[in-house]
């Protein structure tokens, strides 16, 4: 009984799919046809020419709205408003080239020029606000060097291309970090100023120890070398003076032994003391008695030759230098004593006067 009746509802399922898979058919026929008819009929895009905007393209047929949902419309580049700066630069720097220096228009020309380029080079990556970008900067700067074209009065000011405010906010950053620099300078260079003139006042201090006991080192230097010189002089004079001893305490025995007589302005003048001393050198000098000539021997035969050392009670002996007479030098023997005598005063007198045997 029950057989018949799920045959007919099988039966009824199976009709019921086949309609719904001939509907389904005909309805994609219909949708994929009218598709393919609306883009036969759209129309064919004008070609582009170089220098006219783009055409945006139109969205029509069935699909225009759900086109116009997934595809935006596009945005203007972010340079635009950059280029509308640069462009006004550019016609205040032509209003201004006839009277300004031409090498420096051109200057400035080229910079706008490389600024466009890159502008329409790179539209996309400016900045919004484009604060703190080496583009914002050189703008900036351009409008500086334009203002200094028109007048020396405005080479602080900004074109009329770059926002007003933009440059202010450059302006006060500058004047701060500026203040921050200077203040932090004054305090670092306090210490330091400090630090090095104490550093340069003990270097003087040092310089001038150095030069003062330089100086005492070379005064104490100069002293010795002349005391030592001075001993070896005298060191040489002894010697010599040993080596002769013998015969100048014979030969000069009336000049070196004290007496009561001194030798005045001339030969005959002599004078007395009241101390035994012996003849100055000095005195031998200025009467000639040392001069080497004839004039000198024979005045240095009369002073060591006078009668007046054979007199027993004379102080000074005429010891082994020959008696003056008329015809003394007439002597080769007394000639050549006397010349003997003469030189031995001559060489010995600076040590005769260090040990005492001369006058000064």
């Amino acid at each position: 009984m029950s057989q018949p009746q799920d045959s007919s509802s099988s039966t009824s399922r199976d009709i019921k799919h086949t309609v719904s898979l001939i509907a389904s058919v005909i309805v994609l026929f219909w949708l994929g046809h009218f598709f393919l008819s609306s883009f036969e009929t759209s129309p064919t895009p004008a070609p582009v020419q170089p220098d006219s905007p783009k055409p945006t393209p139109e969205h029509s047929g069935p699909l225009a709205p759900i086109v116009d949902r997934w595809v935006p419309t596009p945005e203007p580049p972010r340079s635009e408003a950059w280029l509308i700066s640069i462009k006004n630069m550019q016609a205040e720097l032509d209003s201004i080239a006839s009277t300004s220096d031409s090498k420096r228009v051109e200057s400035i020309r080229r910079r706008l020029q490389l600024m466009t380029e890159h502008c329409n080079e790179y539209p996309d990556t400016i900045p919004v606000l484009a604060r703190s970008s080496e583009l914002r900067e050189t703008l900036l700067r351009i409008g500086r060097d334009i203002g200094d074209l028109r007048s020396p009065t405005a080479a602080n000011s900004v074109s009329d291309g770059v926002l007003p405010d933009l440059a202010q906010v450059q302006s006060d950053e500058e004047g701060a970090v500026a203040e921050q620099i200077k203040t932090q300078f004054t305090e670092l260079r306090s210490p330091l100023q400090q630090e090095h003139r104490q550093k340069i006042k003990s270097l003087q201090d040092v310089v001038r120890e150095l030069m003062e006991s330089s100086a005492k080192t070379q005064q104490r230097v100069k002293t010795i070398r002349a005391e030592t010189e001075k001993a070896i002089l005298i060191a040489k004079q002894k010697l010599a003076f040993q080596q002769d001893e013998q015969e100048i305490r014979r030969l000069l025995s009336p000049f070196i032994t004290p007496g009561y007589d001194q030798l005045g302005t001339s030969l005959n003048n002599w004078k007395k003391t009241a101390e035994k001393r012996p003849l100055s050198f000095r005195d031998l000098e200025q009467i000639g008695a040392l001069r080497p000539d004839i004039d000198g021997i024979t005045t240095l035969a009369h002073i060591g030759g006078s009668p007046q050392h054979d007199n027993p009670r004379s102080s000074r002996p005429r010891g082994a230098f020959p008696a003056v007479y008329a015809f003394t030098l007439e002597n080769p023997n007394n000639l050549e004593a006397v010349k003997r005598a003469q030189h031995l005063l001559k060489q010995h007198g600076p040590y005769l006067i260090e040990i005492g045997l001369l006058q000064p």
